[in-house]
């Protein structure tokens, strides 16, 4: 008998039932490519306000210059200043490779949400009106949200900087710290034991050529190689989200208002690096900071927005149904099911 193959009369409602199940959910990823789409015409309206330098010439940002910052957790590093042309060119080319990264991750053969343009797809939605809802309900119960002597503009450089965001604040709260203390339980598991009569450990893995690569894809190696922690992984989601949510308080840009939505969005953003890497959890923080911050710099976008705004109320619904299971499974077990796909 050949491998795979189901007799007609043996099992008919089980093959069809399976059938059915690969056909929902080939349809439901291709659905959902929608807010792939969508976010790439976002990203093409960002670049091109970028690429205008605001309607300023072009001499003005050469000789302007800015500090870019990093964050390792709370603690705020700058780098020695620069032009903000040069960061503006680090943002283009860094969210095209990102983005290219995350349309080959396409893949209608699993559910959506365990290919990394399928987590995409489904949390980007759940992130943006979760975001809006709770921000809502804040509102009307007059909690505070944004910071004493904050203003909210809409400058060029306000724009730059709240999408350079997603990069450096991905970095210090996700990619750093998850990324470092879960490739150590990671190491400890792919080491073998030495050669008689060596004292050298032996790794399924090169440690040193594998680490950059792991901080890029911890979703790769835990699935091909397993070493997982399912309570290290819920330890540091819970810590770093906090630390996160904190710190949009810390450093006086948000209210205590804040803490509650930036916790949440914290939570679904590590399972995303974790589940897969970087090309998921900086692309899913730029959606919500870029929506809001082209309704700001450009007028003539509305229209649009309120287009994806709509599509993801949609998505919202399709996102919540689909992920909590997913996501539950994903602390219950100690395997990592998202791959790079």
């Amino acid at each position: 008998m050949l491998p795979g193959y189901i007799p007609a009369d043996q099992n008919r409602d089980h093959y069809y039932m399976i059938r059915s199940q690969r056909k929902r959910r080939s349809a439901l990823s291709y659905v959902l490519l929608v807010t792939y789409i969508l976010s790439i015409v976002m990203l093409l309206l960002s670049f091109a306000y970028l690429v205008s330098l605001g309607g300023l010439p072009l001499g003005a940002y050469l000789k302007e210059q800015a500090s870019p910052y990093f964050f390792v957790l709370l603690l705020l590093v700058y780098l020695p200043s620069t032009s903000i042309l040069a960061i503006v060119i680090f943002i283009i080319l860094g969210y095209a490779l990102i983005f290219a990264a995350l349309g080959t991750g396409f893949n209608s053969t699993v559910p959506p949400i365990e290919s990394s343009n399928g987590f995409f797809s489904m949390m980007a939605p759940v992130l943006l009106i979760l975001s809006i809802i709770i921000t809502a309900a804040e509102e009307a119960a007059n909690i505070p949200i944004i910071g004493q002597g904050t203003a909210v503009t809409a400058g060029y450089s306000s724009f730059v900087n709240l999408i350079y965001a997603p990069f450096v604040e991905e970095f210090g709260f996700r990619i750093l710290p998850l990324g470092i203390l879960t490739f150590i339980p990671f190491m400890l598991h792919v080491r073998q034991p030495s050669d008689i009569g060596s004292n050298k450990a032996r790794y399924l893995v090169s440690p040193v050529r594998s680490f950059l690569l792991y901080l890029v894809s911890p979703g790769y190696y835990r699935s091909r190689y397993g070493g997982r922690s399912r309570g290290v992984d819920l330890i540091l989601i819970l810590i770093t989200s906090a630390l996160f949510a904190y710190a949009h308080v810390y450093y006086g840009a948000w209210s205590w208002g804040k803490i509650f939505p930036t916790f949440m969005d914290g939570i679904i953003l590590a399972v995303g690096y974790l589940k897969f890497g970087l090309y998921v959890d900086i692309p899913l923080h730029w959606f919500i900071n870029d929506f809001a911050g082209l309704e700001l710099v450009d007028p003539s976008s509305l229209g649009f927005l309120i287009f994806v705004l709509v599509w993801c109320m949609i998505a919202f619904v399709i996102g919540v149904v689909y992920s909590i299971p997913s996501i539950r499974r994903f602390f219950r077990t100690s395997g990592s099911t998202g791959a790079l796909r």
